[in-house]
């Protein structure tokens, strides 16, 4: 799976949800147990997908 095939959606439960855009379904991207470790990790991870999308392909690998 890469950047491409998901978006971070929200945190719900001490998880990270997300939307995995090749069959629309959501699923837990990360157990954390921890509200406020799930809003770092969903925070790193919206930040990480960000720079990584906005970079060309070839600095990607």
């Amino acid at each position: 799976m890469t950047p491409d095939d998901f978006t971070a959606l929200r945190t719900e439960h001490g998880n990270v949800i997300a939307l995995d855009r090749r069959d629309n379904q959501e699923f837990v991207l990360a157990e954390c147990h921890s509200p406020d470790v799930a809003a770092f990790i969903l925070d790193a991870v919206r930040f990480h997908t960000a720079r990584t999308r906005s970079l060309p392909h070839e600095k990607n690998h």
